[in-house]
């Protein structure tokens, strides 16, 4: 079974160094220099996933933190995603492979 667990902290990077202390991989969303393709990225781990607001994304010092940075490739004249439709993707995208991967146990 999955859980998943929303959080809405004070101090991010704080929170981020805690989360790290459990083992818990960070991974970013946010199309900077070096991220990696959501769909691209090994997923499979305990993770918390960081999403900016929305024009604003994340601060340098959270992305600075995260283990990994991915994006959403975009196409046409979509230039983006708003944050919640974003966020889901990735996490739907970590869930799927999860589920691939406990099929072919």
């Amino acid at each position: 079974v999955e859980h998943l667990r929303v959080a809405q902290v004070t101090n991010l990077p704080d929170a981020i160094a805690r989360l790290k202390g459990r083992d818990v991989w960070v991974v970013g969303l946010e199309n900077v220099r070096g991220a990696r393709r959501y769909d691209q990225a090994d997923l499979s781990g305990p993770l918390a996933l960081v999403v900016g607001s929305e024009g604003q994304g994340l601060r340098r010092l959270v992305r600075d933190r995260c283990d990994l940075m991915v994006y959403l490739p975009m196409a046409g004249k979509v230039t983006s995603l708003n944050a919640a439709v974003a966020g889901s993707v990735v996490l739907y995208e970590a869930w799927r492979k999860r589920m691939e991967e406990r099929i072919n146990e």
